[in-house]
């Protein structure tokens, strides 16, 4: 897809459930209408969710805004109709009288700068010292515990948990632990 000077970010809503395949929809339509000059990008942020099962690290990818995709277009010709009529597709978010209204700069610089940091790996590890903690895989599963310290390049906390009524440290990784729920 090749992109034009004139092009603005426009946030398309989408039916719940089904953005992947709006997402796919959209891009059919715009190769079989050739209206891709005038069209730059269409984006569906997501980030990788890591958990640790039995063990084992999997993955899976949770979208950042459902019900939504973002395009990079030129509002020209036939274009808004074609996307407003693809399958899956609502609508574009605009005003009361239903005009598309192009996303701020800031904004689609942050959605996009997101998905490029978890594209990256770098990923934050979402724990603080003195949070509670429960642990959910390995030998002290079920357990609750106190983070201590992170190590932000290991990726693993310093938990104290306790056993039998006394204070034990652990070294787990950040996959290991969840945050505490009563």
């Amino acid at each position: 897809m090749i992109k034009e000077k004139n092009t603005k970010w426009y946030a398309i809503r989408t039916v719940a459930g089904k953005e992947k395949v709006a997402k796919e929809n959209v891009e059919r339509e715009i190769n079989d209408n050739n209206i891709d000059k005038w069209v730059g990008q269409v984006v569906l942020p997501t980030e990788k969710l890591y958990k640790l099962r039995n063990g084992k690290k999997f993955s899976r990818d949770k979208l950042v805004f459902p019900g939504y995709i973002f395009m990079e277009l030129e509002l020209i010709g036939e274009v808004e109709r074609i996307i407003k009529n693809t399958k899956n597709v609502i609508g574009f978010t605009g005003d009361r009288n239903n005009k598309p209204i192009a996303l701020k700069q800031s904004e689609i610089e942050r959605i996009i700068g997101n998905m490029e940091k978890v594209e990256s790996g770098d990923t934050e590890i979402p724990f603080i010292a003195g949070e509670q903690i429960t642990v959910i895989d390995g030998p002290f599963n079920n357990f609750t515990g106190e983070v201590v310290s992170i190590d932000h390049d290991k990726k693993t906390l310093e938990v104290i948990v306790k056993i039998f009524g006394r204070e034990t440290p652990l070294k787990l990784s950040y996959l290991q632990v969840d945050k505490y729920r009563d």
